[in-house]
């Protein structure tokens, strides 16, 4: 292989392989003032499909010109130790969520996700001590998100019993797009037939604003990788 055809398939093999967070709602707050149930159950207690979302608001302007490639959060345990696996998470993006009005589903899914451990705690009010934040992600199939204002809601559980947890509150450090820290959220816990609280506002209902540590990532459009690949082979034609 020549030094042009190898420098330029490395090139789009670092630019397709590349992805970068269209939306980051931010870092995992220290606390956690309003400890919501964000969990998911595919086939056990109390019934499959029975699911806990916590929508946050956010604007996708879809900045790269790419597609949706993974979804994820930050979460602590609900039993104040570290979240240790989590074999499935759930999701939703919606448009026009109100209180008491779930909007219009845009795009859901679900599957096994990948966790891993961070740096963050959060101190849920109540617990003695921080529990480890642990960050979730799930890698989708590739959609394209039309620029707009949307809600998202991401949960995680298990394939039997269930892993119940919380999703880590955020105020919005180093986070990238918006609205960030506005604290408004909704509430969703049920399986379409048994809805004890249904898009609660969550201000409203348990007296404090709250935004999710959630994040969308997005895979660059093919056309823009090409375009760099190609100037990339172009300085090497011009360095010859």
């Amino acid at each position: 292989m020549t030094m042009k055809s190898s420098f330029a398939a490395a090139a789009i093999a670092c630019f397709a392989g590349s992805a970068h967070a269209d939306w980051y709602a931010g870092d995992p707050a220290s606390t956690t003032l309003v400890p919501l149930a964000a969990f998911a159950w595919s086939t056990g207690a109390p019934s499959p499909g029975y699911v806990a979302f916590t929508f946050d608001n956010f604007t996708w302007t879809n900045a790269g010109g790419g597609m949706v490639g993974s979804i994820g959060g930050h979460f602590i345990s609900g039993t104040g130790g570290p979240i240790s696996s989590a074999t499935y998470a759930q999701w939703e993006i919606r448009s026009g969520v109100s209180a008491g009005t779930a909007g219009t589903l845009v795009a859901s899914g679900s599957g096994v996700p990948v966790l891993t451990s961070t740096a963050f705690t959060s101190q849920v009010i109540g617990y003695p001590v921080p529990a480890p934040v642990a960050r979730v992600e799930l890698d989708v199939a590739d959609f394209a998100l039309a620029p707009g204002n949307y809600w998202l809601g991401f949960s995680i559980g298990d394939t039997g019993a269930g892993v119940t947890g919380y999703v880590a509150e955020t105020i919005g450090t180093a986070g990238v797009g918006g609205p960030l820290n506005d604290g408004n959220a909704f509430y969703y816990q049920g399986d379409g037939t048994t809805n004890p609280w249904n898009y609660v506002d969550v201000t409203a209902r348990w007296g404090g604003p709250m935004d999710a540590a959630y994040f969308i990532t997005a895979i660059p459009a093919p056309a823009g990788t090409g375009i760099l690949a190609l100037g990339a082979l172009t300085i090497v034609r011009r360095r010859r």
